[in-house]
């Protein structure tokens, strides 16, 4: 069992989502750590601006090697606490890196014991600097040695209409990883126009259903709100055109909507490929990671 915030690092070439084990301590504890992780990473920066898309992550588990009470007035706790770090592809839980800290605190109560011994985890920390560039030199060799196969999974789930999941595979591959992220970038992009080609021809089948059953204004009202979201360059456009045609034919030339037009083509396609990878991070956020294997050992 996880307690997987949601969060992504932010500005770095290799984004890693981070997870602590619920085992760790109380949802404050958990929530402090969670958040410190985070901080680290982006200190470290592995890398830049990948907006969150990735295989992998920054799971952590801590357990109590000993703890006893040092004092009565008022009663104070020390700890000696093992915090494991890993490096790990939420996919299948492979382990890509990890590296153990041993961390002393003391407080009045269990929780702030444990709270001031995370506190004690120092970002410049050689031995967790290493274990982060150990990580990220072996995830560019991953995604060098997999990005054609990554390629090929992606464009199997498209033709199945899988879009999300492809959009996802296709931007997990980071910039660093030249080559494969090169071959990607044109399939993500060609990925995305495939997914608007079948989201359009869904919206057009409505319209015509609306229209079929109610000829009418509100009818035309309807299929017309569908109809001005296909895009300008749809494989459907024309016949989406010739519908917008019959319906202005028999409700009357007062009755008008304005299709999607492109003013700037160059935006437009900066504006597609930040949409592809949007849809990416949605799928990938909703995945649960792989970490039984982790948290067990």
């Amino acid at each position: 069992i996880i307690v997987s915030f949601g969060a992504f690092a932010q500005n770095i070439n290799i984004p890693l989502r981070v997870t602590v084990s619920e085992e760790t301590g109380t949802a404050q504890v958990n929530e402090y750590l969670h958040n410190k992780l985070l901080s680290i990473v982006a200190t470290e920066g592995i890398g830049g601006g990948e907006r969150g898309i990735s295989h992998f992550m920054l799971a952590a588990k801590s357990f109590t090697d000993s703890k006893e009470v040092v004092g009565t007035a008022p009663t104070m706790y020390a700890m000696n606490i093992n915090l494991t770090l890993y490096i790990v592809n939420w996919v299948d839980g492979s382990i890509f890196a990890q590296n153990s800290l041993t961390l002393k605190g003391a407080g009045q109560s269990e929780e702030k014991c444990y709270m001031n011994a995370l506190r004690q985890i120092n970002p410049q920390n050689a031995r967790l600097n290493k274990m982060l560039a150990d990580g990220e030199r072996k995830i560019v060799a991953y995604y060098t040695a997999e990005g054609e196969n990554i390629i090929a999974r992606a464009k199997t789930l498209t033709t199945a209409k899988q879009f999300d999941e492809a959009l996802f595979l296709l931007s997990s591959i980071p910039s660093v990883a030249k080559e494969p992220y090169a071959k990607a970038q044109p399939i993500l992009t060609e990925t995305y126009k495939q997914y608007l080609n079948y989201k359009d021809a869904k919206l057009l089948h409505k319209a015509k259903s609306i229209w079929a059953a109610t000829q009418n204004r509100t009818g035309a009202a309807e299929a017309g709100a569908l109809l001005a979201e296909i895009e300008p360059d749809s494989d459907c456009r024309a016949e989406a055109e010739s519908l917008y045609e019959s319906i202005k034919k028999r409700i009357g030339e007062e009755w008008t909507f304005v299709m999607k037009v492109y003013d700037d083509r160059v935006q437009v396609e900066k504006q597609r490929i930040e949409a592809a990878r949007a849809i990416g991070v949605a799928y990938g956020s909703g995945q649960q990671p792989n970490t039984t294997n982790i948290f067990r050992r």
